[in-house]
């Protein structure tokens, strides 16, 4: 059975969230979604006008925990059909608006959002525990290298707690902080800020 997913705080607090059926996903509970979002919040000072890339979407939780503290834009990345189709109910229900929330259904690894309007301040992967660390560190680099990455871009990159992601980013180089870790039983979950081309020596 999915967990019961609301929203914690801001504009829409309160409000449930429709989740998909099935495995394909995993919804983020309350619990964590609350300690991410407030690291998130901690890191950037706050989220208002924050462009968000919610990037592994699902239902769409983290992203519209964005958006109801005070980001100005989501973009939801979501290739599971089941997922999407719980998203979009969950922005309509919520009367978000095409300017303030928009999805993709889309492999974002195969298709990033590389030609934007406004770069990213807050990026989300909570992508499949099986997807190597190197690969979403990659695909952090290209959006970096396509410039749409905000200075100073937030970062929250959940993945299983077997595995570590200061290594991989010592081994490639990108300009990345790991801010802070938490863990939650088997997931890990990192915040972490990334430096964009101006900023490296």
């Amino acid at each position: 059975m999915e967990d019961d997913v609301r929203v914690i705080a801001g504009e829409f607090k309160g409000r449930r969230l429709k989740a998909p059926e099935g495995m394909g996903t995993r919804p983020t509970i309350d619990r964590v979604k609350e300690s991410v979002v407030s690291s998130i919040y901690s890191a950037r000072g706050g989220l208002d006008d924050a462009v968000v890339l919610d990037a592994f979407a699902g239902s769409g939780g983290l992203g519209i925990e964005c958006l109801s503290r005070g980001a100005k834009t989501a973009l939801f990345y979501e290739y599971d059909r089941k997922a999407q189709r719980a998203l979009r109910e969950n922005i309509d229900m919520l009367k978000l608006q095409a300017g303030r929330a928009r999805i993709v259904q889309s492999d974002v690894l195969k298709r990033p959002p590389t030609v934007v309007a406004m770069p990213f301040d807050v990026v989300l992967l909570d992508p499949p525990y099986a997807y190597d660390l190197q690969v979403i560190v990659d695909f952090l680099r290209t959006l970096r290298d396509a410039k749409a990455l905000a200075d100073g871009a937030i970062v929250s990159y959940e993945h299983d707690s077997s595995c570590a992601l200061a290594p991989v980013l010592e081994r490639s180089g990108l300009d990345m902080d790991i801010l802070t870790t938490k863990r939650f039983g088997g997931t890990t979950i990192d915040i972490c800020r990334i430096a964009c081309p101006d900023e490296e020596e």
